[in-house]
């Protein structure tokens, strides 16, 4: 799913990057998460390298400030078993950019990971 997720950012950053009408604030919103794609895969890979058996779903719940910062990064769910990488993942997100808002904003969003060896 992780595979799957990051063809969609990636299709939602080609869809939306090369338009000439402006983003909605929700395919901002994506593209700031997609962004952390990298740092979220470090997080996975350095899970894998200490629980090579590390696989499942987070879900992440948080706010965006008008400001474009994230705050309160809350874990709505999880099959991972894995508190290291969920506290990882939740660490990428509130350091992100994220664009700045009219009022608050709440997010929320899933993560799919599978090893695939």
């Amino acid at each position: 799913m992780m595979e799957k997720l990051i063809k969609y950012l990636v299709l939602s950053m080609v869809m939306f990057g090369c338009s000439s009408t402006p983003k909605t604030e929700s395919e901002s919103i994506i593209d700031a998460i997609g962004a952390q794609r990298g740092a979220v895969r470090s997080c996975y890979e350095d899970a894998l390298a200490s629980l090579p058996a590390t696989a499942g779903r987070l879900v992440l719940d948080w706010t965006i400030e008008p400001n474009g910062r994230a705050k309160n990064v809350v874990v709505k769910s999880s099959t991972l078993n894995n508190p290291i990488l969920e506290k990882c993942v939740i660490q990428v997100m509130l350091n992100a950019k994220y664009p700045a808002v009219p009022e608050p904003r709440t997010v929320t969003y899933p993560f799919e990971f599978r090893n695939r060896k």
